[in-house]
């Protein structure tokens, strides 16, 4: 149950969780500076997916910009100057994204929507329009250029049981049609109901003088590895090796009994053939890269298949032609997340979670080395030269929106300036960072947003932000979903946990939170709760909010079921019975963190459970806020229906929001402006009493 709190490329999501034209009226004049609130959040670039060109002398990347009209988001290409920062938008149509450069740097590749369907497209910069490479019957999700030029690798949905198009789609128009019927697992995913349907790995020429090519034809296994929580899939699960013959992939195989599939790596040659398993982990295998001379394939692997969700990601090398493998990360107590080989295979460039922060590391190819932070911040989507130490990055933080940044000295130099023109007028709060002990010594860092202005006389309610996982962090990063700025700007001082539990801070701290989901996060919570209000005099002790989703909902449903110390609580997607949440998609999950089956160890699931103190709503009373997606099969939107009716049945101030077109995230910009809306108002009308 995961809250959005990192980049895309970041741990394995598994659980449960323009500069330009700016209309005049779009932003308040530059003088006129006024705490962000969430129309500017919804009007803000997202600047992503920055690719540095092979000779290191420009970046691509992607503009995307919610439309409240259309309530979608329109998605443009950019390229930009590494040396000057001079930006150029180079599509107009809204509907393109994840631009790839060809080997001589001389064209892009990216995926469109322009004609329905996404689609490969090849841009030849300087020379004209886009060309459709592909027009497939189902949309592509991922492409890649093979090295020499002349190949793109993509992947795209089939039924395995089709031998060609026709069949898909007459298979596709049968699609959600009828009686689903089911005789193994898994019945739904995250965010959909299990379909049958499969990614599988194609070629196609460049030029587009030939149809795509199934490297993987009949395979029941997804290509790339499906992963993240809203179903996309990661292009970087794929890699293609230096020779331009083969590709390596990640995908998720076998099945256990708890319906539970592990990733693992194959290769497959472009000249045809049955890919060739070449990992065999007890856990997950992911994200593998060809050194620049092809003699090492370097992946990330999570070594406990226990606990994926928690376990740390680790930095793996097999030798191509030995198949030996070995661990490049063993003493580095920290979780990859992305990786990008530099100077000739010399070294290699990570991201990894530390205490908030996703530093910028380079660690040499060499027995014993260890990583050096080179860079430090938030920092996310990284793409590098093989032949160089350049690199490019975007970079955030809880006061910053993301912008795309070079490197190739010492010091990173930012290059894209998108969202500043809004956040000029948009004024957000300096951010803070304090440790306090918990109740048993253990020491907690929390983040901490106070509200940009404060009336002489009168405290500030605080509100605390509860973040989900359980095996997450809340980061010193820009989110949109849960933006602590948006709340400060509110009159809330704003406090984020990084409770027992939380990623960054060691293996051992983050199994703090297993078997343990009320007990220590809990007493953590509480604990920074006083730390907070001691720390920050203004703060109101009498008016304090929690606020939370997914695993951050089962605490403020923990909470409103443990204690009286909250003014209000707003629970989106909440756990709230551990044995009907064996409705979700990932039963292993539950097994691991609750020791067993729901019938195997009822004793767990009841202690976990905060229906189990359902009485303790009636005592307490503390009014709830609940909002769910009804499309919700992660964290499913029954468990908040549960909550509401026994706050209802107990005479306890309460409201519902459910939203049917959204899952365990609300992602629509209308819907995202009605949510916002309706906590601010929710919890702004139970402080003011």
């Amino acid at each position: 149950m995961t809250t959005p709190i990192r980049n895309r490329a970041s741990r394995t999501a598994f659980i449960v969780f323009a500069f330009g034209c700016i209309s005049a009226g779009a932003v308040h004049a530059a003088n006129d500076v006024h705490p962000i609130d969430v129309d500017d959040l919804l009007r803000i670039p997202r600047v992503a997916d920055v690719q540095l060109s092979p000779d290191g002398r420009s970046i691509a990347y992607t503009v995307a910009t919610p439309n409240m009209a259309t309530n979608e988001s329109d998605s443009n290409l950019w390229i930009a100057d590494t040396a000057t920062g001079e930006p150029r938008q180079i599509t107009y149509t809204g509907k393109d994204r994840a631009a790839r450069w060809s080997p001589d740097g001389q064209r892009l590749a990216f995926l469109s929507r322009r004609e329905g369907k996404s689609q490969v497209y090849v841009l030849t910069l300087g020379a004209g329009e886009a060309r459709a490479i592909t027009r497939y019957t189902s949309d592509v999700e991922t492409v890649k250029w093979m090295p020499d030029g002349r190949v793109l690798i993509f992947s795209a949905m089939v039924d395995p049981d089709c031998a060609d198009e026709e069949c898909l789609k007459a298979s596709i128009d049968r699609r959600g049609k009828g009686v689903r019927v089911y005789e193994k697992w898994p019945v739904r995913l995250a965010m959909s109901w299990a379909d049958g349907m499969r990614s599988h790995l194609f070629a196609v020429r460049a030029d587009g003088a030939a149809g795509p090519r199934d490297l993987t034809p009949g395979r029941e296994f997804d290509v790339p590895a499906r992963q993240s929580i809203d179903g996309s899939v990661d292009g970087n699960e794929i890699a293609v090796s230096p020779d331009s013959r083969e590709v390596c992939f990640a995908a998720n195989v076998g099945l256990e009994p708890s319906g539970q599939k592990f990733s693992h790596l194959f290769r497959v040659s472009l000249d045809g053939g049955a890919p060739t398993q070449i990992t065999r982990g007890d856990g997950n295998e992911r994200t593998p890269q060809y050194s620049p001379d092809g003699k090492i394939i370097a992946y990330r692997a999570q070594l406990n298949g226990k606990n994926i969700g928690g376990d740390r990601a680790r930095l793996m090398f097999q030798d191509v032609t030995s198949g030996k493998v070995s661990d490049r990360s063993a003493t580095f107590d920290r979780s990859i997340v992305s990786f990008a080989w530099a100077e000739q295979g010399r070294s290699i460039y990570l991201i990894a979670e530390n205490e908030s922060q996703a530093p910028l590391y380079l660690l040499a190819v060499s027995d014993g080395a260890t990583p050096e932070r080179v860079a430090e911040g938030f920092i996310g989507d990284l793409s590098a030269t093989p032949s160089s130490r350049a690199v490019a990055f975007t970079r955030s933080s809880l006061a910053a929106p993301a912008e795309a940044f070079f490197l190739s000295g010492t010091e990173p130099r930012q290059l894209t300036h998108h969202t500043e023109p809004l956040m000029k007028s948009a004024g957000v709060s300096p951010t803070e960072s304090f440790w306090f002990k918990s109740t048993d010594s253990t020491p907690i860092q929390a983040l901490y947003i106070p509200p940009p202005r404060r009336d002489a006389g009168r405290k500030s309610p605080l509100l605390v932000l509860l973040h989900g996982g359980p095996e997450t962090m809340w980061g010193d990063s820009w989110s949109y979903r849960w933006n602590g700025q948006v709340f400060a700007a509110a009159g809330y001082g704003v406090v984020m946990i990084n409770r027992r539990g939380s990623t960054g801070y060691g293996q051992t701290f983050t199994d703090g939170v297993v078997h343990q989901w009320g007990g220590a996060p809990y007493q953590d919570i509480m604990s920074g709760v006083d730390a907070t209000l001691a720390r920050y005099s203004y703060l109101d002790d009498k008016k304090v909010i929690a606020a939370g989703a997914s695993y951050g909902g089962f605490m403020a449903n923990w909470l409103a079921t443990h204690t009286d110390r909250f003014t209000a609580i707003v629970s989106h997607a909440g756990v709230y019975d551990l044995t009907s949440m064996y409705a979700m998609d990932l039963h292993w999950f539950l097994e691991f963190e609750q020791s067993g089956t729901p019938w195997g160890s009822p004793d767990s699931y009841r202690e976990w459970s905060p229906s189990t103190y359902a009485a303790a709503l009636g005592k307490f009373k503390t009014p709830m806020l609940v909002t769910t997606g009804e499309r919700d099969y992660r964290v499913p939107y029954t468990q908040s229906l549960e909550l509401y009716a026994a706050l209802q049945r107990q005479g306890v101030d309460s409201k519902l929001l459910v939203f049917p077109e959204e899952g365990h995230w609300i992602l629509r910009p209308q819907n995202s402006k009605q949510w916002y809306a309706s906590v601010l108002e929710w919890v702004n009308q139970r402080v003011s009493r």
